[in-house]
């Protein structure tokens, strides 16, 4: 199963994405992850849903990414190609997934029915929120902007 059915093997499609990264359950430590604790489940699974232009998978490696001192990543989404990119205010990793995400911690099966969004990221971000509500109903630990 891909991401998205539409990217290429390294090149994205061009396209918005939603995306799912699975936590470890000690996240639920930190209140601010996920204050509301009435709608979980006897045993919730904790996840992050966010919205990208980039491919899924290179969203996750910066996200996932502890190195900061160097404020790079490499970012095969316009070219197919690695492009040295600098970290910047709108694409640095949520601190609750670079220190909590699982190993692997895509699940492409919670989202890659989604993807591609093609009218943009006004719409990718209500498919963020409405997938993140799904997920909270089904009774599990959700953050999300």
């Amino acid at each position: 199963m891909t991401d998205c059915p539409a990217c290429g093997n390294k090149k994205s499609c061009g396209k918005h994405h939603v995306y799912v990264i699975e936590l470890q359950p000690s996240v639920l430590d930190q209140r601010k992850f996920f204050p509301d604790r009435t709608t979980l489940s006897s045993q919730p699974r904790c996840f992050y849903v966010g919205q990208t232009s980039h491919r899924p998978d290179c969203r996750y490696k910066q996200h996932v990414r502890k190195n900061r001192e160097n404020r790079n990543f490499d970012c095969y989404c316009e070219t197919g190609q690695p492009i040295r990119r600098p970290f910047t205010a709108f694409n640095h990793g949520n601190r609750f997934v670079r220190d909590y995400h699982m190993p692997g911690g895509l699940r492409p099966e919670l989202f890659s029915h989604l993807n591609p969004i093609y009218k943009g990221q006004e719409e990718a971000l209500k498919v963020e929120a409405k997938l993140a509500c799904e997920l909270i109903t089904a009774g599990h630990a959700v953050h999300f902007n």
